[in-house]
């Protein structure tokens, strides 16, 4: 699997905490080093996919309903930017 072209918001609020000055060009770098070593962009693209493949199945249980909104939630937290 390829590197993302950005990091994740996701880990981009994690490396920002490790720095006082949220602009620290090493923010970026750091970021992308939390989306290899934990598989987050990895997960994440996953996650899409499933979502993807669950809306598109048309018969959703009352099981995989609960599945998809966490998916969704999951989804929403990586890319929330703060």
């Amino acid at each position: 699997m390829t590197q993302p072209t950005k990091p994740s918001a996701g880990a981009l609020r994690a490396a920002k905490e490790w720095y006082v000055y949220p602009k620290d060009s090493r923010v970026e770098s750091l970021a992308y080093v939390i989306d290899r070593e934990t598989g987050m962009a990895e997960l994440l693209e996953a996650a899409k996919v499933a979502v993807g493949e669950l809306d598109c199945s048309g018969t959703i249980d009352f099981l995989t309903a609960g599945a998809l909104k966490k998916l969704e939630q999951a989804i929403a937290k990586c890319e929330r930017k703060e």
